[in-house]
């Protein structure tokens, strides 16, 4: 790999904001946007973050498509895991999931 790996984190509640926060000790990632639906929930993760700038939005379909975007944590409750991280995964995208990815086995 060349270059820093730009990664999504998508939820910024309280796991969110550690991914944030533990993310500035990892040399070869750059968080360059986090999405979460409550703007100052993302404002707070992206402070957490000290390392760059990262963009904040509030609809992650919004970056599916985007080719900076190479991978996504996805860190938001339950009953939205398994949609957000097949959305990313037929976008191409590496996809981290923060718990386990369904509330039940279909999902």
């Amino acid at each position: 790999m060349t270059g820093k790996l730009n990664i999504a984190l998508i939820g910024a509640g309280g796991i969110g904001r550690r991914w944030a926060k533990a993310l500035n000790s990892v040399n070869d990632i750059n968080l360059s946007i986090i999405v979460d639906k409550e703007q100052e929930k993302a404002t707070n993760a992206a402070n957490e973050y000290k390392k760059s700038k990262s963009e904040i939005t509030n609809d992650y379909k919004d970056i599916l498509e985007r080719e900076n975007v190479a991978a996504a944590i996805v860190a938001v409750p339950h009953k939205f895991l398994a949609q957000i991280s097949k959305d990313f995964l037929l976008a191409g995208k590496h996809v981290l999931v923060e718990k386990p990815c369904g509330i039940n086995s279909e999902e």
